[in-house]
């Protein structure tokens, strides 16, 4: 019974919105170009001016979640972080069709960058940047990747905002446990 109850409660809270929900499989196009995308970021990567330090943008293979199937405070839940509490982060949104779609470098080729829905058993909204150069996936060389974090950066905005006092509860908690 206790099951259940768990269960259902976990369904309820999904549906209203309130837990990220659950894969059923089904890969969902990207037909919206406004549709935003949501990546973490930890609070020692805000800079002063509000803006995310380019260091922490990860790429290629960028984590991210869809907008249409989640909120952007559920790219912290531990069902989106496979389990894993994220404390001291924040989160960054971009519109999809504001992701670079070209990479080129005079002597250095042109890679080509793709946004996929990739679900996981926990995170429906899971998707993925990635980078290829003829449709092989490739890591690209370094001056293209920060033209990248530059470009993204420039079209992303902070949502999700680490709170400095929510910060420093939870580092003097994690302190006074050791």
């Amino acid at each position: 019974m206790r099951r259940f109850l768990a269960r259902l409660a976990s369904r309820t809270l999904a549906s209203i919105g309130l837990l990220p929900r659950v894969s059923c499989g089904k890969i969902l196009p990207f037909d919206n170009a406004r549709e935003l995308l949501f990546l973490r970021f930890p609070y020692s990567d805000l800079e002063p001016d509000g803006v995310v330090s380019l260091a922490n943008i990860k790429f290629p293979d960028i984590s991210c979640y869809r907008n249409s199937l989640s909120r952007a405070f559920h790219a912290l839940h531990p069902r989106c972080c496979e389990g894993n509490k994220r404390f001291l982060r924040g989160v960054l949104a971009v519109p999809v069709g504001d992701v670079p779609k070209n990479l080129n470098g005079a002597a250095l080729g042109t890679y080509e960058i793709r946004v996929a829905h990739e679900p996981v058993p926990l995170c429906y909204a899971h998707s993925e940047i990635h980078v290829q150069q003829n449709d092989v996936p490739q890591k690209p060389p370094r001056p293209l990747r920060m033209q990248f974090r530059l470009e993204l950066r420039a079209k992303s905005k902070v949502v999700v905002v680490p709170r400095e006092s929510s910060a420093m509860w939870w580092i003097q908690l994690l302190g006074s446990v050791e």
